[in-house]
């Protein structure tokens, strides 16, 4: 196995990328083998990435179902420490699960939650090997929230909604759970999370929050339930295996393909007039071509210029504070969002008999950049 690690380190590091892995575990009885793979080298796959991506980041949950001490739990928080992870994941127990469906979902939306105000690349990697509860009774969340929550149309619920100690409250073991909780019980605060459910369409949506990238290592057969189409709508993968063994392998791929996912770079005029056009730039934003931008010039949920040049020309007509937002896709329907700040200031502002200029004529327009590195570039017309 460790030559299976060592094969993903030949990659030249990479010291502006980001990329934050939360790794979502399945920890009912019957995933002992499986952990077991993972445990023996969860250390060398992390330290291969941090390798590759210095500035990387993961984190550990585990989740079980109702009836269980717990429902979802984070066992590592967000870290750069290796160590740290290893000595989470070897001191994983499988244990309990009563019915064959687990709280998938509630596990996922806790890996969520410990990615929370990260930059770069956010991605949740679940290693299970039964289908999730849709929707998990206790908690409201369904196959079509927790896209939202991945896609970043909708936040993250609060972590007091999903607590084991609110469901114990309500929801005893019991020996015969398939049909889970009383759904129509009467509930009362604290007792049961308000359901996360909406009707509303994917589609035409904004993102309005960082999207997570969702991978399926799956010992029930990839794409074998709903889980398949969260992870298509993410533009993650799924991964099918039929051993142990295959943990180390597929989880090494799907951090790698995590790690090729776009990152959107925003440059700004650092002199913008109103009346005047002006260029917002994202080309020096990175992924797999060809890259889609999206450009919204005043953040109101309206993309105003879609191109793969990279290059969005705007007219704003009053002074003020503009905040526009950028989203870039890649052909697998990854995206990443960046917003900036832009300063417009009356014609008057800046007369042009003192407007600065360089012994050769006027000065290209200066521009800053947001993302995930510092910084600005000069862009010549």
């Amino acid at each position: 196995m460790a030559n299976i690690v060592s094969r993903y380190s030949s990659t030249p590091p990479a010291a502006t990328k980001a990329l934050n892995v939360s790794f979502v575990v399945d920890t009912t009885g019957s995933m002992s083998p499986y952990i077991g793979d993972a445990r023996a080298n969860i250390e060398a796959i992390s330290q291969n990435v941090l390798r590759t991506s210095p500035n990387s980041k993961f984190s550990l949950v585990e989740y079980k179902d109702y009836g269980d001490p717990f429902i979802a739990q984070t066992v590592v928080p967000l870290t750069s420490d290796s160590a740290a992870l290893a000595n989470g994941i070897q001191g994983l127990t499988a244990s309990g699960g009563g019915d064959y469906p687990e709280s998938l979902f509630s596990g996922v939306v806790e890996g969520v939650r410990t990615l929370q105000g990260t930059t770069g690349t956010s991605a949740v990697v679940i290693l299970r090997d039964a289908p999730p509860h849709d929707p998990e009774p206790w908690s409201g969340l369904s196959n079509n929230s927790v896209q939202r929550i991945l896609l970043g149309i909708d936040p993250v619920p609060s972590a007091d909604a999903l607590t084991a100690s609110g469901i114990a409250a309500r929801f005893a073991p019991t020996d015969d759970r398939e049909q889970g909780p009383d759904v129509g019980a009467s509930t009362s605060p604290g007792e049961v999370a308000p359901p996360v459910t909406s009707s509303a369409r994917l589609t035409n949506e904004p993102a309005t929050l960082p999207s997570t990238i969702l991978y399926d290592v799956n010992a029930a057969g990839a794409g074998s339930d709903v889980v398949g189409s969260i992870v298509d709508a993410t533009g993650g993968r799924s991964f099918g295996i039929g051993s142990p063994q295959e943990v180390t392998t597929s989880i090494l791929e799907a951090v790698d393909d995590a790690s090729e996912a776009p990152v959107a770079k925003l440059g700004i005029p650092s002199i913008v007039t109103a009346g005047s056009e002006a260029v917002i730039a994202g080309i020096d934003s990175s992924g797999q071509s060809p890259l889609q931008f999206e450009f919204d010039f005043e953040s109101d949920g309206t993309v105003d210029a879609t191109n793969e040049d990279g290059i969005g020309a705007v007219t704003f007509a009053s002074p003020g504070q503009y905040t526009v937002t950028l989203t870039v896709r890649d052909p697998r329907g990854r995206t990443s969002v960046t917003s900036a700040v832009v300063a417009v200031s009356a014609v008057e502002d800046y007369p042009i008999d003192e407007s600065p200029e360089s012994p050769n004529g006027p000065e290209a327009p200066s521009f800053g950049s947001s993302g995930s590195s510092n910084g600005g570039f000069n862009f010549g017309f």
